[in-house]
């Protein structure tokens, strides 16, 4: 069960760290392409766009949450080896 946790770990974290990355490089770009709107008419959307800034914090977000569950995951393994947990 530890190899199992560990790996589910490992794969919250490199997906958190993927949303982030992508957050930043459409923060450094300016624009979130329009391969990631979802619209009848897809368009990149600008930094001007109102919901720019939104979106960007969103995908943060996501990527922290996604490394909660990960150090939960790595919490549970520490526990479940000194054995305060089975």
């Amino acid at each position: 069960m530890i190899i199992a946790k560990a790996f589910f770990a490992a794969l919250l974290a490199v997906f958190g760290l993927w949303l982030w990355r992508l957050a930043e490089r459409w923060s450094s770009a300016g624009e979130i392409p329009k391969d990631w709107v979802d619209s009848v008419e897809p368009r990149p959307i600008s930094s001007r766009d109102s919901n720019f800034g939104m979106a960007v914090v969103w995908q943060k977000a996501m990527a922290a949450l996604f490394w909660v569950f990960a150090s939960l995951c790595v919490i549970s393994i520490g526990l479940e080896l000194t054995g305060i947990i089975k």
